[in-house]
């Protein structure tokens, strides 16, 4: 049977060169090479296989399965663009974060206070789950994560410790080194990991081949208070908090690392990034990003500088921007430094408080919030909509960007030009809408009582829309309108009773204003500066209510041919002031709800038909003063009349042709005049006053007969005779 088959094969043009083989070709360099087309009823690639991918090939032509992306269909892709950053999501930390790493699908937070390494899922940035944690030494302030291990310094216990993530729900330290004293920065490439000291002003080298047993390998001088390291090829960049400069450290021997140049930066620098031939940091107490060209190592040059937030504390460098964490202004600044002499501010968006550390890794920036103990996450790229534009004479596929742009359910436009709707140019707004339906040109908040913006009467709709006819409701429940009649220049607000949606509905108008500026209330006229309608009611104009009705209320009404002046209680007053000064008023006169009225303090003149002369005394009346008479009868002997306020008493008897005696009340108050008179009747003999306590007349006294008169005043004690018309 071998026989047969190698006979079999002897018959076909192929060639077993090695372990490969060819056809069509005799030199073949893969394990089948064919020169040719095949041709086959199956192909199964089981490698990087999974359902729905689909075969990509390299420039060298390799295949692979891949995903299905934008960049795999289309030959060119406009980047994404960094002028809309926004949050995408925010979790809580322990207290007082410092110092993250991203890595993956995970972001690594180092807490100062609570000594922990948190490792958090960051798949979904909108969701993002605390997954495990580690206990560190005391007080971590940076952390670098390379492949399966996370290294962390701790500036409180002097040590860099090697935590194995492989299993991020259970991070676990597998191993430690000293170092110098309060170590505040690592950075590891290769196999060796970097430590800046601010206490002992110095950069160590450690070795991490073996994570467990990390050793220094060597160590150098550097400024006072190093506070940041980064490394690029064979240079650590370090940042000197104190000595406030930059120094460059070759490091192509590690046991013997060598400073090779140093240059001056800002005050207190904080942290320093570095990407091809330059160097940018940022300094807190100058407020500064300062670009350094590092082309020469052994002469950097200070290439630009630009102002950032309050107390920049952390900058890292990605591409065409760098993005600071400004730790007292609450802000992420993104700068545009494609021409590194003049970076530009391109983008910035509010933080939680004082940001300490920022990563930026694919589309988003991580940052921790040492005050607000939170990490943010925000979206760095505006999300673009593309159209397959197809070339039929080179047969490619090219996306071409679309001004409208949507993300979930948002549909947005990134252009810094205008929006038109109706109009081909739209120059005099951002968005600019001609045409309606009706006169409603649109509604917001429609899903439910939203608001409207009308068109010809131009209008704002409250829970109100016009189609064209009549107005109807944009939701239930009452509605307003504010609209302005071009042709009068008034300005009208309307009310609505309540109603259902898009039921139709009549207004009621509550108020005008004029293009005078008079007001107009309730359907009023606008004559007058304010006018109220002419409806007669109590309550016109409130100033203060005790109560909600017609009555308990200080203000104003209008009664039939009256004016009604209100006040809301008896022991309440209508007061009238007149200023004396910027601080003090003299009440002028009060009229009290106990019908008292009270005027002036001293110097009041009050003139009764005196005008155009002013009077001259305290009361000058130019015409008569007339009393109401008081009747008072007489019954029995020595009865006391009541005087009370009265100042004319008419006295008559209840027992004719029989002479009586009387006395009197005490007056009111000093002054009170008092005038009595005596009835004229035939039967009727006539009354006695003589004098007692609280009376004093001329002689005894005087009995008062028909038509007789006496006057009295009183002086505070007694009654005061001043005259009589007859005496005996």
């Amino acid at each position: 049977m071998k026989q047969l088959w190698i006979l079999f094969l002897l018959g076909f043009p192929f060639v077993l060169c090695g372990q490969n083989i060819g056809i069509g070709t005799t030199t073949p360099t893969e394990k089948l090479e064919v020169n040719g087309t095949i041709k086959t009823t199956g192909l199964q690639m089981p490698t990087g296989a999974s359902a729905g991918k689909i075969l990509k090939t390299d420039a060298n032509g390799l295949a692979s399965w891949g995903s299905i992306d934008a960049a795999g269909l289309f030959n060119t892709l406009p980047p994404a663009q960094l002028s809309c950053p926004a949050l995408a999501g925010l979790v809580s930390t322990a207290t007082n974060p410092r110092s993250v790493a991203v890595a993956g699908n995970y972001a690594y937070v180092v807490n100062i206070v609570s000594n922990t390494l948190q490792v958090f899922n960051i798949t979904n940035p909108v969701a993002i789950v605390l997954v495990g944690s580690v206990t560190t030494g005391t007080t971590p302030i940076s952390v670098v994560v390379v492949g399966n291990y996370a290294y962390v310094v701790n500036q409180g216990s002097n040590t860099l410790q090697i935590i194995n993530i492989t299993s991020p729900a259970t991070p676990v330290v597998v191993g430690s080194a000293g170092t110098g004293t309060s170590p505040s920065s690592v950075v590891v490439k290769g196999s060796y990991a970097y430590v800046v000291n601010s206490g002992s002003n110095t950069l160590q080298v450690i070795n991490i081949t073996n994570p467990t047993s990390p050793l220094l390998t060597g160590s150098v001088s550097t400024g006072t208070g190093p506070i940041s390291v980064t490394v690029e090829t064979n240079y650590a960049y370090v940042v000197n908090n104190g000595s406030n400069n930059l120094q460059v450290i070759n490091i192509s021997n590690p046991a013997a690392p060598v400073q090779t140049g140093s240059i001056a930066v800002g005050s207190f620098p904080q942290s320093a990034a570095v990407l091809g031939n330059y160097a940018y940091v940022v300094n807190l107490g100058s407020n500064t990003l300062e670009v350094i060209n590092i082309s020469n190592p052994a002469a950097p040059v200070l290439t630009g500088a630009k102002a950032t937030g309050t107390f920049p504390r952390s900058v890292v460098v990605v591409g065409n921007y760098a993005y600071v964490a400004n730790g007292n202004s609450n802000t992420l600044h993104i700068f545009n430094i494609s021409n590194p002499a003049a970076p530009v501010l391109e983008g910035s968006v509010v933080t939680g408080t004082n940001p300490r550390s920022v990563v930026v890794a694919g589309n988003y920036a991580y940052i921790v919030n040492a005050t607000s103990n939170t990490m943010q996450v925000f979206n760095l790229a505006c999300s673009q909509n593309f159209a397959a534009a197809y070339n039929p004479h080179t047969g490619q596929t090219t996306a071409i960007q679309l001004p409208w742009n949507t993300e979930n359910n948002n549909i947005y436009n990134n252009n810094s030009g205008n929006v038109g709707i109706g109009i081909t140019n739209a120059l005099r707004a951002k968005l600019e809408v001609n045409g309606g339906v009706g006169r409603t040109v649109g509604i917001f908040g429609g899903d439910g009582p939203g608001l409207s913006l009308q068109k010809e009467f131009p209008a704002v709709g409250y829970n109100q829309y016009f189609d064209g006819t009549v107005s109807r409701y944009i939701g239930s429940g009452y509605a307003a309108l504010s609209w302005f009649n071009p042709a009068t220049g008034n300005l009208n607000f309307d009310m609505f009773p309540s109603g259902l949606v898009n039921a139709t509905t009549v207004s009621t108008r509550a108020m005008t204003i004029a293009n005078t500026g008079n007001i107009g209330i309730g359907g009023a006229a606008t004559n007058g500066q304010l006018q109220l309608d002419n409806q007669l009611k109590n309550r016109k104009l409130v100033l203060y209510e005790t109560a909600n009705n017609n009555h308990q209320y200080y203000g104003f009404g209008i009664e039939s041919g009256a004016l009604r002046y209100n006040i809301d209680a008896p022991g309440a007053a209508h007061r009238f002031y007149a200023a004396t000064g910027s601080g003090s008023s003299t009440m002028l006169m009060s009229i009290g709800g106990n019908q008292v009225i009270q005027m002036g303090s001293g110097i009041a003149k009050v003139g009764i038909n005196t005008l155009p002369y002013a009077p001259a005394t305290a009361l000058e009346v130019n015409g008569a003063l007339s009393m109401r008479t008081a009747l008072a009868t007489v019954t029995n002997a020595n009865p006391t009349i009541t005087v009370g306020d009265r100042s004319y008493i008419y006295i008559t008897s209840g027992q004719p042709n029989v002479q009586v005696s009387f006395n009197l009340s005490n007056g009111i108050s000093a002054g009170q005049l008092l005038i009595l008179e005596s009835a004229a009747n035939n039967n009727f003999i006539g009354v006695d006053l003589s004098n007692g306590p609280n009376i004093k007349m001329a002689g005894v006294g005087m009995r008062i007969k028909g038509e007789e008169t006496i006057t009295l005043i009183w002086n505070g004690t007694k009654w005061i005779e001043l005259c009589r018309s007859r005496n005996f």
